[in-house]
């Protein structure tokens, strides 16, 4: 997109909650405090952000199973409705997670559903990405303007208002 927005992540994310029928998903993205923030969250209650560093070493997707690893675990208690945590990455840095609750039909994950929330994922984690730097560039360009219209202005007035103020003295 020309001009990205939250909005596109929305429905993107409620696409997969209605392809899976899912009763609940989330999305969290980091935050300028280095948080986890939910974004989005559709059937469950909006949680508190969440320390990145509970889920910074989670590489690939976790489905909720009885031998589920420490660090997957501790991703899945972070959020407990959750059935799998997939989480969003770019440039090998965790930038956020896509969380959701059972599949409708048999009530599992299978690796058909996995191999498209990677997918997903992947683009959700771009599409935030772009919407970072969108986002930033725009406040870039704003700043470069208003520094533009500062140094306007006090040309301005070094060029007119002063010597219009010596020349408005001299003839009084």
């Amino acid at each position: 997109s020309s001009r990205p927005e939250v909005k596109t992540l929305d429905e993107v994310v409620r696409t997969i909650v209605t392809l899976l029928d899912s009763a609940n998903a989330m999305l969290a993205l980091k935050d300028a405090r280095g948080q986890l923030s939910p974004i989005l969250t559709v059937g469950a209650p909006e949680p508190a952000a969440m320390p990145i560093a509970d889920v910074k070493d989670l590489e690939a997707p976790v489905v909720r199973s009885v031998g589920t690893a420490d660090a997957a675990a501790k991703a899945l208690s972070l959020i407990g409705w959750a059935e799998i945590v997939v989480p969003l990455q770019v440039r090998n840095e965790t930038i956020g997670l896509l969380a959701l609750s059972q599949p409708g039909g048999d009530g599992y994950f299978h690796a058909r559903h996995v191999s498209l929330l990677m997918q997903v994922a992947g683009l959700l984690a771009v599409a935030s990405e772009n919407i970072h730097l969108f986002e930033s560039t725009l406040h870039l360009a704003q700043e470069h303007l208003a520094g533009q219209e500062q140094e306007r202005k006090q040309l301005a007035l070094k060029i007119h208002d002063g010597p219009l103020q010596e020349l408005s003295y001299a003839t009084s």
